[in-house]
Formats: C-alpha cells, structure tokens, sequence
C-alpha cells in the first residue's frame, strides 16, 4: 500500500478497510462457489455418540489419515534432538533432501559431483559413502563404541534403528549424534 505525504491517518485507515472487505467479500464468493460443487445430499459418515465427549484431539485424530509407523521415526523425532537437526533427519529418510541429484532431474544444476570427493551426490552418498562423510561416521562409531564400519544409506538406518531405540543413555546420545552430524554434514556442501 503506497501513502500519500498528503494524506491523513484517516484517509489511509478508510482505504485499508475498503481493500480489506473488498478481499473478505472475494474470499467468501469462492467459498460460496466451491461450496455449490460439494455434494450435500449424502449424510455425513461421522457420528458422535455422546456430544458431552466431543474434544479438539478427538475430531482432529478422527480427521486424519492412519498411516504405518515408519521403522526410522523414533531416530528423528526424539525429544532429546535440536529441532533444526532432527527436521534435516526427517527429510534425509523420506528423501526429500534438494540433492545434487535431484535438482539435476529438474534441471536447476548440469552436474551432480559431490563438491567433497567428486562422486555423484545423492542422498545416500552425502550422509554415508562419501569420503568425507564415511570419515565422519567412522569416528561417530568409534566414539559410541561401535566397532563397526559404516554402511549404506539403508545399512546405516536399519542399524540406528535397532541400536538408538530406547531410553538408555547411549540410545539417546545416538540419536543426537546421528541427526546432528547429519546436519552439519548437509550444512557443509
């Protein structure tokens, strides 16, 4: 919105509410056609028994979809992890990391070299078969005292999985571990 050096506070308030209820009179006419293509002759499929016992978490988990726990969801969500850290987690599993890889099937970037060993980056290689990242797990282990070489991408997940499931102070610390040294990982290319 552009202000006028010749306007009053007055000018510019009976202009923002004339744009506000020209968008709120906008809003309600799409939902009012949207609302026309939605079918109301069927009867609503959910019911509730006692009206008394209605609460927010209830309509919300009736509302949601049910999906099967993934094996790897206890390593990034844990209360123990840095938010930002167990987020990159999150998004590394489900492949959903902007890897090199990735951008070049959309045709962002025209090579997808690992700017770290010169391999080609995709998920699976940043976090456990690069050099550099091989280098990092390797000592990570080391430390926890796994005396284990790292694996694959898959390897690794399966072995997190079993071994940082729990409460015990050393399932907690590898989880914090693995979520941040894959963000610091991710944070380095």
């Amino acid at each position: 919105m552009r202000f006028n050096d010749k306007e009053s506070v007055a000018d510019v308030w009976g202009r923002q509410i004339t744009f506000t209820i020209r968008g709120i009179t906008s809003n309600i006419l799409k939902v009012k056609e949207a609302m026309a293509a939605v079918d109301c002759s069927r009867e609503d499929a959910l019911r509730w028994d006692n009206y008394e016992q209605i609460s927010y978490s209830r309509v919300l988990s009736s509302m949601r979809q049910s999906a099967d726990k993934v094996r790897w969801h206890k390593i990034s969500w844990s209360k123990s992890n840095v938010p930002k850290h167990y987020f990159i987690a999150w998004l590394a599993c489900l492949r959903k990391l902007p890897t090199k890889d990735k951008m070049m099937s959309w045709n962002v970037i025209d090579n997808m070299k690992c700017v770290l060993c010169d391999g080609d980056e995709e998920a699976g290689h940043l976090f456990f078969e690069c050099n550099f990242a091989r280098g990092i797990c390797s000592r990570m282990l080391f430390r926890l005292h796994w005396n284990r070489r790292p694996g694959t991408w898959e390897e690794e997940l399966d072995f997190k999985t079993e071994k940082c499931d729990g409460r015990s102070f050393k399932a907690r610390l590898s989880r914090v571990v693995f979520c941040a040294a894959n963000y610091h990982k991710r944070q380095s290319v």
